[in-house]
């Protein structure tokens, strides 16, 4: 059955693409998601003794037909109603034109003493309370019990938020230079910008968060994508075939990645382990869910992290309780063959069906399509800038939609903090101080994302 749902979505994927042409599309996301997740259901079927009921069928396809749906609604009101792709309408906050003609003078010296100060106060944070005692592996793991144990403050918190915002607005200045052509001090701005990022890295290795990298690992690598196809000069299949080639690399070596950071804080899990639990985990742990006797909860578990925030403030809540617990419980059995499966992830899908049912994952999943699509239309519309960023800044729900949910249940202080920073740089160096040098490099522009 697993290879049966695997083929269905690989055809789906290349129906989308031939309508699409792109692979970061909401629903190009989205099939790549489930692709993944059946991918690794399909290779640990005899491992984890799979067998898919019936109904998990019914809610993914369901989840998926309501996400295009929505998807589709917008594109066609978009084509319908909206102005050319290389609309002036919007202000120079989002429209293209200046975006790519920064100002000589990115304050990339200002940014990476920023940074050195913020990771540096982390870090003196982070070691007064665990010492540094042993070695670098050792500090790791005690840092990760730490935060684990007591979280992070609100200075803390800030520090990484700050680290990690200006390492994004330098990964889209990183990709204007090397797209749009970099004017003066090429070297020197480079040089600045990756060892910024250094400290971006050093913040988030220390952080208990590993989300933290594959959310900035999903954001470079979309922007990364819209670069590459918005200032294409072959044809736009023989882009994506290189962009698709690369990309792969790419998800291997952070794959990789991933799991040494994991090893590091003493995961026990080795890499097939991990990636099969982080792969397909979080849909076969959804079937499993389904097998249960439903007992709705009308909210309490999509808008979980709101409740509690809004709590925080004194506002009553949807739960009756003055704390709810975040994390969803494991499901462990162990195998005939001696497997030992363990793993507390859902899908996006287990809130909305825990809250409502079938009714629950096609309403949501169709907000979803809404929601994502409408920032790709503006994203096609706005190119190189603020558009291009944010949409790459918050389509990670959608590539975690068969792992878990990280939309509803990132509606907390900690998105506003996270968006928040990365406004008020852009802001800041974009558009607030914005000039318009000649880069002596031109390109011109061919038809955009579509």
């Amino acid at each position: 059955m697993a290879i049966i749902l695997l083929a269905v979505f690989l055809i789906l994927f290349l129906i989308e693409y031939r309508l699409q042409k792109n692979f970061v599309s909401p629903v190009s996301l989205l099939l790549l998601s489930f692709i993944m997740g059946f991918f690794f259901i399909s290779i640990n079927t005899v491992k984890w003794g799979v067998h898919l009921n019936l109904t998990f069928v019914i809610y993914i396809f369901s989840a998926v037909a309501a996400f295009a749906l929505g998807a589709f609604i917008v594109e066609t009101l978009g084509r319908k109603t909206g102005p050319g792709m290389q609309s002036e309408e919007g202000g120079a906050f989002l429209r293209n034109k200046g975006i790519p003609k920064l100002h000589e003078k990115y304050p990339a010296l200002i940014l990476l003493i920023i940074s050195a100060v913020c990771v540096a106060v982390y870090y003196a944070i982070i070691f007064k309370r665990i010492g540094l005692s042993g070695g670098i592996e050792t500090v790791l793991v005690r840092a990760n019990k730490e935060l684990n144990r007591h979280s992070s403050s609100f200075l803390m918190h800030q520090m990484i938020e700050i680290v990690i915002a200006i390492g994004k607005i330098n990964v889209l200045e990183l990709f204007l230079l090397k797209y749009l052509g970099a004017g003066k001090d090429r070297i020197k701005k480079y040089s600045l910008i990756f060892l910024q990022l250094v400290f971006t890295a050093m913040g988030a290795v220390l952080s208990a968060d590993r989300n933290i990298i594959l959310r900035f690992f999903i954001y470079t690598m979309c922007l990364w994508i819209f670069f590459e196809v918005g200032t294409r000069k072959e044809s736009l299949h023989k882009v994506n075939l290189k962009i698709f080639a690369r990309a792969a690399v790419c998800v291997v070596l952070f794959a990789l990645l991933f799991f040494a950071l994991g090893k590091m804080r003493r995961a026990t899990s080795d890499f097939s382990r991990m990636m099969g639990i982080y792969g397909g985990g979080g849909l076969y742990n959804f079937n499993l869910h389904l097998l249960k006797e439903p007992e709705y909860s009308y909210g309490k578990s999509t808008f979980l992290l709101l409740d509690n925030t809004l709590q925080f403030f004194g506002i009553p809540g949807n739960t009756g309780a003055s704390e709810s617990i975040v994390v969803d419980e494991f499901i462990t059995y162990k195998m005939p063959s001696g497997f030992i499966y363990s793993a507390n992830i859902y899908s996006a899908m287990r809130p909305y069906a825990d809250d409502f049912g079938l009714i629950g994952v096609i309403v949501f999943s169709g907000f979803l399509g809404v929601f994502f699509e409408l920032l790709y239309v503006l994203a096609k519309r706005y190119r190189f800038g603020f558009m291009w960023a944010f949409y790459a800044l918050t389509i990670y729900p959608v590539v975690y939609f068969t792992v878990a949910e990280q939309f509803f249940r990132r509606l907390h202080l900690g998105i506003v903090y996270e968006l928040g920073w990365f406004l008020a740089f852009y802001l800041l160096i974009f558009v607030f101080k914005r000039e318009e040098p000649d880069y002596g490099r031109k390109h011109e522009y061919e038809k955009s994302i579509a």
